[in-house]
């Protein structure tokens, strides 16, 4: 009965091990929307017309930017940023869009723009 006991418990272990490598391998690991391991295109610095905003929708490959109060950003390997979308946000923040109403929403407000790449002024 004790082996029984302890072959199943070394089971169990050796399973949680496995799903752990492979959730902190998958960059989901960061706690609190720290960096991932995410490897978008970096964008050159400069003006950003709307057209080539709306074109940055993180999806594919593509990269990730938005505007906040007239200045485009670059989130680049967040954990909270997937496929275009701020998962926290339930579908509110996305990537190819002005995000300036909904920052001043979110929780954490427009301070963890300083923790982003700045690539420039949008275009009016």
């Amino acid at each position: 009965m004790r082996t029984k006991v302890a072959v199943t418990l070394g089971s169990v272990v050796l399973g949680v091990l496995i799903v752990a490598g492979a959730y902190l391998a998958s960059g989901s690991g960061a706690a609190g929307g720290g960096r991932g391991e995410e490897t978008a295109t970096a964008v050159s610095p400069g003006p950003v017309t709307r057209a080539e905003l709306a074109a940055a929708d993180g999806r594919d490959g593509r990269p990730c930017l938005v505007a906040v109060d007239g200045v485009v950003y670059q989130i680049q390997g967040f954990t909270l940023w997937r496929e275009g979308e701020h998962l926290p946000s339930e579908g509110r923040a996305y990537c190819g869009a002005d995000m300036s109403e909904v920052i001043r929403e979110a929780p954490h407000g427009t301070d963890k723009l300083e923790l982003l790449r700045e690539i420039g002024p949008l275009q009016p």
